[in-house]
């Protein structure tokens, strides 16, 4: 990059010496080969090189702002790189949470079922918000914390799915001991925390795919 700026920067320099020296020899040029640089009054060919070094000056800037504007955007465009993959990766998650989404939705009908489809429906759950909570990180640390308003659906998205957890915990806790002293849970009562939470989570993936793909189309 910096070659590319020096090199600019010499051509430029070469072709504004080389037009005074133009400038500075045409009139003994043209004076020892014979020809007249003025008619009577006006100069014509010295005032037309003099009026051309106004056009050559400006088409000399132009030619190298251009370039360097050029190199600008390919230098930020080589610095944002890191974050478009960041990008990328952080849609990528978020299609991993939606999948953890689907598999509690499917978790919750075999919760309402009897036997042993009810346990595999919880065991499920409890997978999933693991993986979820193994995901997370990636999108929450990385990314939507630095991104405005996302604090409330982050904190959402938190409060469902620990009452799922503590929901699926309490219940199952319950189950195994006869004693059981404090609120009893159904498996309606936990199959129905799950819609929240599913919902919460899309709604954290909508925004932050939303930001990302917003970043990546600047």
């Amino acid at each position: 990059m910096l070659n590319k700026n020096y090199c600019v920067a010499v051509v430029s320099a070469l072709a504004l010496a080389a037009f005074v020296v133009v400038m500075w020899l045409s009139p003994s040029i043209f004076a020892s080969a014979g020809w007249s640089m003025c008619l009577k009054e006006q100069c014509s060919l010295q005032s037309w090189l003099g009026a051309l070094s106004g056009w050559v000056g400006a088409v000399v800037t132009l030619a190298t702002l251009f370039v360097v504007i050029r190199q600008q955007k390919q230098e930020t465009k080589r610095l944002l790189r890191p974050l478009d993959l960041l990008c990328e990766r952080v849609i990528v998650a978020c299609g991993h949470l939606r999948d953890e989404g689907v598999i509690l939705l499917a978790g919750k009908q075999m919760i309402l079922e009897e036997g042993s489809i009810q346990w595999q429906g919880m065991e499920s759950c409890v997978e999933a918000i693991g993986r979820l909570y193994g995901i997370l990180p990636l999108i929450r640390d990385e990314f939507s914390l630095n991104i405005a308003n996302t604090d409330r659906l982050s904190a959402t998205m938190d409060m469902r799915v620990q009452a799922l957890s503590k929901a699926i915990t309490n219940y199952r806790d319950q189950v195994q001991s006869p004693g059981w002293q404090w609120t009893k849970l159904t498996p309606e009562d936990v199959a129905n925390r799950i819609t929240p939470a599913v919902e919460a989570v899309e709604q954290y993936c909508d925004f932050c795919v939303s930001e990302a793909e917003s970043f990546m189309r600047r």
